[in-house]
């Protein structure tokens, strides 16, 4: 019976360390989870940010070539055909 006990014993230790192992990889992976997440807010929010500048930028081109296409049109002498 001794035996039988010592065995029950050293079984519930190791599932015992086997739950604190479980814990901590447990909370170690909420941490990184919560990292990820907020990387991902932060590349989002760049994103964000650069598809603003571009548009503005996008807007800006389109002005300065419709400026250069009209001096080419005033340049460019017209003849009859």
């Amino acid at each position: 019976m001794g035996d039988a006990l010592s065995a029950i014993e050293e079984s519930v230790s190791i599932i015992s360390d086997m739950n604190t192992q479980i814990a901590s990889a447990s909370g170690q992976k909420s941490v990184v989870a919560e990292r990820v997440c907020e990387h991902l807010e932060s590349v989002g929010e760049i994103a964000r940010r650069n598809t603003t500048a571009i548009g503005g930028l996008s807007i800006q081109l389109s002005k300065q070539i419709s400026f250069i296409n009209q001096k080419i049109i005033w340049r460019v002498p017209t003849y009859p055909c």
